[in-house]
């Protein structure tokens, strides 16, 4: 574990993005909360605050509050652009009990972790960010004859264009369906084209289930 304290100095940037340090008692109206401004991280100074290097493109942040219940995890650095994410205390303890490997298995969607290891589902999944998608061996007709047959009623299935992901900046256009019924697990089906500012498109040719990532304290604010 590495301290941005004491005898190593705080990081000036991490993967290129710089790092912005600023007093989490500041004036109103000025920055109070970590976060990604911009181009820039910016991160409290506090005495028991930790950095972590994950990789060489980003870092968990601990914010080094005392009290257990105010303390925040971040999870920030260059994917593809700068991003910040309020993540877990169990994502933390991932980190640093597992190492990055159990770190990255945790933030995988229980949905898409699950129906990989169906006997039916062939190759990995694919991310833009924190959305996950896995590509399933069925065709639009398939799938919504196994949602009648568990649910008893037909699939919400629509077309749409720059359609947000969970509030998020990632938006589908193509095809989606809420509420699926497929491999014993109830989720969102989809097909088209993802696109997010920062993030190389994300085509999906055919029905994939898709989900955002694991572990998020604030789902909604992910970049």
């Amino acid at each position: 574990m590495l301290s941005i304290f004491g005898p190593v100095p705080r990081p000036e940037e991490i993967g290129g993005v710089p790092i912005v340090w600023f007093s989490p008692s500041v004036k109103k109206g000025e920055r109070r909360f970590a976060g990604r401004y911009g181009r820039e991280l910016c991160l409290p100074i506090h005495k028991e605050a930790i950095f972590i290097p994950v990789g060489c493109a980003k870092g968990v942040f601990v914010d080094g509050n005392t009290d257990d219940e105010l303390r925040k995890y971040s999870f920030c650095g260059k994917d593809g652009g700068p991003f910040h994410a309020n993540i877990t205390r169990t994502a933390y303890d991932a980190l640093t009990g597992g190492g990055l490997s159990a770190f990255l298995e945790c933030l995988v969607p229980k949905i898409i972790r699950q129906m990989s290891k169906h006997g039916k589902i062939q190759g990995p999944f694919f991310r833009q960010g924190d959305w996950f998608a896995l590509p399933l061996p069925f065709t639009w007709e398939e799938v919504k004859q196994a949602t009648v047959l568990v649910t008893g009623h037909g699939l919400w299935h629509q077309a749409v264009h720059e359609y947000r992901l969970g509030g998020t900046r990632h938006r589908l256009s193509g095809n989606v369906a809420e509420g699926v019924a497929l491999l014993g697990k109830i989720c969102t089906i989809a097909e088209g084209v993802i696109r997010a500012p920062d993030h190389e498109d994300l085509v999906l040719q055919g029905p994939h289930a898709i989900a955002q990532a694991a572990n998020l304290t604030c789902p909604e604010e992910v970049d």
